[in-house]
């Protein structure tokens, strides 16, 4: 039995007020494909435009804190937030 024998005879056994929504179900299945000159395609940039675009963004970047420096800070934020956290705890209870 092939796929579309298979599909007719599923349909064949759905109750009718299904019927609706598997209709409205395969006929989102159905989106045509974009026309060509719509389609986006995908510009490979050449090794001199990879660098120059790495250039640009390594400049727009210099002087702004890094990742690790960012994530660094927090963290000791954090522990200091919580050892002051701990001296009111220890403060309170003696």
């Amino acid at each position: 039995m092939s796929v579309k024998e298979r599909l007719h005879h599923l349909i064949e056994e759905l109750p009718d007020t299904d019927l609706l929504v598997a209709e409205r179900m395969l006929r989102g299945l159905m989106v045509p494909p974009p026309a060509p000159e719509v389609a986006v395609t995908r510009h490979r940039p050449s090794p001199e435009e990879q660098r120059a675009s790495t250039a640009r963004l390594r400049a727009a970047m210099k002087g702004r804190v890094s990742t690790e420096a960012y994530l660094r800070e927090k963290h000791e934020e954090i522990d200091r937030e919580e050892a002051r956290q701990r001296e009111r705890r220890e403060g309170m209870a003696t």
